[in-house]
């Protein structure tokens, strides 16, 4: 048994200030490899299924949600509530001490993905500054208690409409819902509130309810991945003769892969957020990985945009930072789109479009974030620079100049062979290759970040 172990895990407290977490096992009763540590402990198991000691460990230093019972959520409103209604008899008004959500309060945990850090609070009053969130969280407060109550089931839009002058935007709502989800130490489904189901799946997937009925995902057009609250009714998955999983980012491109039955073809699971991700579909996501034990490969276009969202699926939102029992896949494997799969493909880099401000800005705080990108893979963080350097964006649509049919006849099937096929490949050294030649590419690149001879960039690696 450990007592105890470097984990990869920064940990942040109020003052902005870092450390290394050690986590300390010694008076754990569970017997433990020495090799087990926060940072390679096999979350995705699930928080729940992890031994006390873990919990304890964990819950001492991070805000870690929980899936709490009505009557629980209830109790805690209503301890909130007397709490509050003491305060104004006091003449102090309303107030919440809430798990400050800022960034400097984040840590990242290279196995859990982002972690939300129990170093800082903010207090909510009626005062001018904070009078809007106050009101907020408090509207927040009184819905999910009539919803529990009822035990009815309330989408996040209908909070928004409830109470619309006061939120005046949907994502101020799901901001305001977040607060009270760290308030209480809960997830969302917790509350009662829902998402709209955004997310989609198709491919040779059963999904066994609780109820003894299954659901088929391999209709022509898919199954929407359901809410938060109906996931906990999916009992099992059974995945047929499906080989991986392929998450995709966008719809356009699962709804052309689903026509041209590339599922079937490939005997694969496609999953897609339709873009940035919905909770929803990253619980689905995760539940499908760690209980199928299939690869699974993420497809996205090479821009800045593609990149966050694949962050998003592997490492986790600094929004949602206290809920990592069921979200962040870390075992994620980047399959492309690339910029030398573009060139391997016959696209030539002129023909692709410049990077907007906004995208600048976005992959600069991506590349910047020193939690988070110390721990991505060699070979992301050089396709990340490869993009800013060159100033140059793509996405799948650039291949359909190939004709309609060539992503999912020709360049996927390809592209998933190459990579399949050599997973073993040592990716460091393969990356470090990449590399070199990405900056000897650079060399021969005008301010614009075009380069003199569109055949002159490295042939794709297999990392």
């Amino acid at each position: 048994m450990t007592t105890g172990g470097r984990s990869g895990a920064s940990r942040v407290d109020g003052t902005g200030s870092s450390e290394e977490h050690q986590l300390d096992l010694g008076s754990c009763d569970v017997d433990i490899d020495d090799t087990i540590t926060l940072s390679n402990w096999p979350l995705l198991t699930g928080f729940a299924k992890l031994p006390p000691c873990v919990h304890n460990e964990l819950k001492d230093h991070f805000i870690i949600a929980q899936e709490l019972d009505g009557k629980t959520v209830l109790a805690a409103i209503n301890g909130i509530m007397d709490s509050n209604a003491a305060s104004i008899l006091k003449g102090e008004g309303v107030l919440y001490k809430v798990p400050s959500r800022d960034k400097k309060n984040i840590a990242f945990e290279k196995s859990a993905g982002l972690l939300l850090g129990r170093g800082g609070t903010i207090t909510y009053d009626l005062g001018t500054k904070k009078l809007k969130k106050t009101t907020g969280i408090t509207c927040v407060l009184s819905v999910v208690h009539e919803a529990v109550s009822k035990g009815v089931t309330v989408t996040v839009r209908d909070v928004f409409y409830r109470n619309r002058d006061v939120f005046g935007s949907k994502q101020f709502t799901e901001a305001c819902i977040y607060d009270v989800c760290c308030l209480l130490g809960c997830d969302k489904a917790s509350l009662n509130l829902v998402s709209f189901e955004k997310g989609s799946v198709i491919g040779p997937l059963k999904l066994k309810l609780t109820n003894g009925e299954v659901a088929s995902c391999s209709e022509l057009s898919g199954r929407r991945i359901p809410s938060e609250k109906r996931l906990l009714e999916v009992e099992s998955f059974d995945c047929g003769d499906a080989e991986f999983i392929l998450v995709v980012e966008k719809q356009s491109l699962f709804h052309h892969l689903s026509q041209m039955d590339f599922h079937n073809k490939q005997r694969c699971i496609m999953v897609t957020g339709n873009g940035v991700p919905d909770i929803a579909t990253r619980v689905f996501l995760k539940r499908l990985v760690s209980e199928t034990k299939l690869p699974h490969y993420a497809l996205m276009d090479p821009d800045p945009d593609g990149f966050m969202i694949l962050c998003v699926y592997a490492y986790g939102s600094a929004n949602l930072a206290f809920d990592i029992s069921g979200l962040a896949v870390p075992t994620l494997r980047w399959l492309g789109l690339w910029v030398e799969d573009l060139i391997w493909a016959g696209i030539g880099v002129t023909q692709l479009k410049d990077v907007t401000p906004r995208e600048e800005k976005m992959l600069s705080n991506l590349l910047g974030n020193k939690n988070l990108s110390r721990f991505f893979p060699r070979h992301w963080s050089v396709r990340f620079q490869d993009i800013a350097l060159r100033g140059k964006k793509a996405s799948f649509e650039i291949l359909h100049s190939k004709g309609f049919d060539f992503v999912s006849k020709v360049f996927l099937p390809a592209l998933l062979n190459k990579r399949r096929n050599n997973e073993t490949v040592d990716r460091e050294r393969n990356a470090v290759t990449v590399e070199k030649s990405l900056r000897n590419s650079f060399q021969k690149t005008n301010r614009k970040g075009v380069t003199k001879n569109d055949t002159d960039f490295p042939a794709r690696s297999d990392t």
